[in-house]
């Protein structure tokens, strides 16, 4: 169908003999979908990779498709992502895309003069696949707020003091 999409298969068995093999099939369009609801924040990016950095969902706005296009066609890996964010993230990572299924990792990164929060969290996908999920948002997303309060305690500490030092004068 040209729709990139993952298939999870397991056999069963009945002793030694294979009786058959259950597989499921969801597309990865479905995937960033559902990713794209999962907003951390209003500037923040969800990826989805494999080990390897192939690209399996994402919540980049005018994000890439996920599909590499060709003949061969496959999966995007990070690398091919055209977009800032992107490249900075990844090269965070120190070029291991994955650690052992449950490793959480949190790291700052600087982009266009502004810091971003950034984690991963790698998992096991079966036996033998490890998926990891980055989040990326701006420092400012979670402390504005914080921020703004700093400032006006600061407006008012010097309003104090000024008013002592004028009755003192």
């Amino acid at each position: 169908q040209g729709i990139p999409g993952i298939t999870c298969a397991v056999p069963t068995f009945n002793g030694d003999r294979l009786r058959g093999v259950f597989t499921i099939d969801f597309d990865l369009a479905s995937l960033s979908e559902f990713i794209n609801r999962l907003k951390i924040t209003e500037n923040s990016a969800l990826l989805l990779f494999t080990s390897d950095g192939s690209l399996l969902a994402h919540s980049l706005r005018n994000g890439p498709t996920l599909h590499s296009g060709g003949d061969k066609g496959g999966l995007k890996s990070l690398a091919d992502v055209d977009d800032p964010l992107v490249s900075a993230f990844r090269a965070k990572l120190d070029g291991g895309f994955a650690s052992e299924p449950g490793a959480f990792r949190s790291f700052e990164l600087d982009l266009d003069g502004e810091t971003y929060s950034a984690s991963t969290n790698s998992f096991a996908v079966g036996d033998d696949l490890v998926w990891t999920v980055g989040a990326v948002a701006p420092k400012g997303d979670f402390l504005a707020n914080v921020w703004a309060s700093q400032r006006h305690a600061l407006a008012a500490a010097l309003a104090a003091v000024l008013v002592a030092l004028a009755f003192a004068a």
